[in-house]
């Protein structure tokens, strides 16, 4: 309701913030990116990694180096046992299920010992690989558990991150060394933080990157707030007899 009075609003909107990985990437440096932001606070910030899509040819390095930085991949059958607990309700492909909100923003330790696995304290996010249409992809689950998409090329990558995002215009990253394939992601990204080469969790709140830290970015495309974003600015404005000339002797 806040946000459709018209006034700037101290909030934060909906975010489902998809990271694309092309074949151009420092892969140790993505798999590092997307542990950091992913991890940071267990994932609860908005502008978190919430989905990953890798392109097909680098998708295995990737998760070897999702793994080595402290990613645990579970398997499909536990895939299924996981989503039975997180959600309380999975929708048809394409729309958001409904999180059991007992889940949000707790450990991978305490995620996955629903289901009967044990891991270590260095273990900071769950990775699994799904399609497309998996409710992971779709629902902005708010804990560390990530779906691994594997695309045929960067179109196919880019074209599932923005439907997966769904026009919230909260935040998107790509890992690339090729600046047509960023240009073009960032040409299509309509949102308030888009990330090169970094963390959504970090660079998307200003922790990294430029910028001021920010945890309040909602769907009004100004991106990192700060106390006087909401400030009302007033000017005066003097003319005829009070204004000062440049170059007069008054």
């Amino acid at each position: 309701f806040a946000t459709k009075t018209g006034k700037r609003v101290i909030a934060g909107g909906p975010g489902n913030p998809p990271v694309v990985v092309d074949e151009t990437a420092d892969l140790e440096q993505a798999a590092d990116c997307i542990i950091q932001g992913a991890g940071f606070s267990n994932c609860i910030a908005c502008a978190s990694e919430k989905e990953i899509f890798v392109v097909e040819s680098v998708a295995d390095q990737l998760k070897a180096n999702l793994k080595k930085s402290g990613a645990h991949e579970i398997n499909a059958a536990q895939g299924e046992e996981l989503v039975k607990h997180i959600f309380k309700e999975v929708k048809e492909p394409g729309k958001p299920g409904v999180i059991n909100m007992e889940y949000i923003g707790k450990t991978p330790q305490f995620i996955l010992k629903s289901i009967g696995v044990e891991v270590g304290p260095e273990v900071q996010i769950v990775i699994l690989e799904t399609s497309k249409d998996h409710p992971l992809v779709w629902t902005e689950q708010i804990m560390p558990v990530l779906p691994f998409v594997r695309c045929r090329d960067v179109d196919q990558a880019i074209e599932w991150a923005l439907a997966a995002e769904q026009n919230f215009g909260h935040t998107m990253a790509i890992h690339s060394n090729n600046l047509t394939n960023i240009q073009k992601m960032a040409g299509r990204a309509s949102c308030a933080s888009f990330i090169k080469n970094g963390a959504c969790g970090l660079g998307g709140v200003g922790i990294t990157g430029e910028g001021y830290v920010s945890f309040h970015i909602a769907t009004n495309g100004e991106g990192h707030t700060r106390p006087k974003s909401f400030t009302r600015i007033r000017r005066c404005v003097m003319t005829g007899d009070l204004r000062y000339r440049y170059g007069s002797n008054i």
